[in-house]
Parts: C-alpha cells; sequence; structure tokens
C-alpha cells in the first residue's frame, strides 16, 4: 500500500519541478527592449554618461551573442539611422 502511495502521488512531485522557461523569456525580451530604448536615447541625445553606458553594453554584447541580436534586430527597427553604431557594438 505504501508502494501504490509512493507510486501515485510522491513520484509525480519529483518529476514536475521542472524549469519553466516561459518567464525567463519574457524576462529575456524585457532586457533586450530595455536595451534598445536606451541606445535609441542615447543616439538622439549623446551624453557622456550614454557613452559610458553603450561601452557597457558592447561589453556585454561580447559576451552573449544572442543578447546582441535580439538587440540588433530592435534597434534596427527603432532607430534606423543608427546602423553604423549598431554593427559596431558586435
Amino acid at each position: 500500500m505504501k508502494n501504490l502511495l509512493y507510486l501515485l502521488f510522491i513520484l509525480p512531485l519529483l518529476f514536475s519541478c521542472g524549469d519553466d522557461d516561459s518567464s525567463s523569456d519574457k524576462n529575456d525580451e524585457k532586457q533586450v527592449n530595455s536595451d534598445v530604448e536606451a541606445f535609441c536615447e542615447c543616439f538622439k541625445n549623446p551624453t557622456r554618461d550614454c557613452e559610458d553606458e553603450m561601452e557597457k553594453l558592447e561589453d556585454e554584447f561580447k559576451i552573449d551573442e544572442k543578447r546582441y541580436d535580439a538587440f540588433a534586430k530592435g534597434a534596427r527597427e527603432m532607430c534606423p539611422d543608427a546602423e553604423k553604431y549598431i554593427s559596431r557594438m558586435n
């Protein structure tokens, strides 16, 4: 009887504790949108602080190419005049 209880209730709990990728994808999308908005704002109104932030972003893109690809796609749509700067960031 204990074995039956174990098989019916406890064992499924062990297999149901998986990682939910959908929340991770939403967070990644929010991060990319934030990066794109900050980039476009800096492109329109350049300041030294913006340049510093963009340099940090470039360093992060060197580590995470997938993030750069998503950023570049969004930035090209949002501020197409900045193409030479977008290409330089990779």
